[in-house]
């Protein structure tokens, strides 16, 4: 009978020890779990920030490219910054923004040519992205 109690005793002992060490687990998995929705609201965060100032620099490049102050290549990296952030982020129609933002830069460097306030190898660079993209997106169909 006493070895009975002194089993049921080490073994309540034994249980209560899990216990606690389970809830512990089970603490420290909450708090990790809480440190990595954080983390990831954060990377979020950044992102959000990160793809609205790439629209800004669009916005501002498009315009000094307009009035043919700048070169297409900064208009066409401008353009570019905003579809990785928009990637990024997984925005809808990222890609199909990319190519109506690209036709824009294309048409705006032929207007520039004609007023003499661009290049040719604006026009060129202007095309060239464009296409790669266009090329880039039919390549990843045709290989799914």
């Amino acid at each position: 009978m006493a070895r009975q109690l002194i089993s049921c005793s080490l073994f309540a002992v034994a249980l209560l020890l899990a216990s606690a060490s389970i809830a512990d687990d089970a603490a420290a998995t909450l708090s990790q779990d809480t440190d990595r929705a954080g983390a990831i609201k954060q990377n979020q965060n950044t992102w959000e920030m990160r793809r609205a100032a790439a629209v800004q620099e669009y916005d501002a490049r498009m315009a000094e490219f307009q009035a043919g102050e700048l070169p297409a290549n900064v208009a066409i990296q401008a353009n570019t910054r905003l579809l990785l952030a928009s990637l990024e982020l997984g925005i809808p129609d990222a890609a199909v923004d990319y190519d109506r933002r690209a036709s824009r830069i294309e048409s705006i460097a032929k207007k520039n040519l004609e007023l003499r306030t661009g290049t040719n190898q604006d026009v060129a660079q202007a095309k060239s992205a464009r296409l790669n993209a266009l090329l880039k997106a039919y390549l990843e169909r045709t290989a799914d």
